[in-house]
């Protein structure tokens, strides 16, 4: 048996057997762990030497943050049911190339820091078409083909939330 099967196999009782034993003495209790959050250990050692920080600061600002963090992302569903199962999807529908094309118009357009265009699986709309869903106003879009995409990009992504009506996805249940 291999340390790690061992240790795996030890599961938590052996982790509070192993810190019962490290507990023991003065020595030993300069190199505990402290545990400060759920998964999250620190050495008391690292701790008082300043060199972990705690609680990680987050950026402060956009800029200081290393991923950019996109103002709007744009879904677009690609989920391809078998022909057999019988229920409509969107993949056949021409998803593909409606993805493609909201992925082209965003670079051309410049926008690649500021929207983000992602891929799905099933959105819950799957006779509607292929559905985008825009955020973060929560717009949603059912049948929209490629030729939609720059209408869309115009109106709710550049237009700052507007809808395109005659997309606009009817209130209904999910399927």
């Amino acid at each position: 048996m291999t340390p790690a099967s061992a240790a795996r196999a030890q599961g938590a009782s052996g982790w509070r057997q192993q810190r019962a034993a490290s507990s023991s003495g003065k020595a030993a209790a300069s190199a505990r762990t402290a545990i400060l959050e759920p998964r999250v250990a620190v050495s008391v050692r690292a701790k008082r030497s300043g060199f972990y920080a705690w609680p990680p600061s987050a950026p402060t600002s956009v800029e200081s943050s290393a991923v950019p963090r996109p103002e709007v992302q744009i879904l677009v569903c690609l989920n391809e049911r078998p022909p057999e199962s019988g229920k409509p999807s969107c993949g056949p529908r021409g998803a593909l190339a409606v993805y493609h094309r909201f992925k082209d118009r965003v670079k051309e357009l410049g926008l690649r820091d500021r929207v983000m265009v992602n891929r799905t699986g099933c959105l819950k709309h799957c006779s509607r078409g292929t559905t985008v869903a825009i955020w973060p106003w929560n717009l949603w879009y059912g049948g929209v083909t490629a030729e939609d995409v720059e209408e869309i990009l115009q109106t709710s992504v550049l237009g700052g939330g507007r809808e395109v009506e005659r997309l606009r996805m009817p209130p209904g249940p999910w399927e």
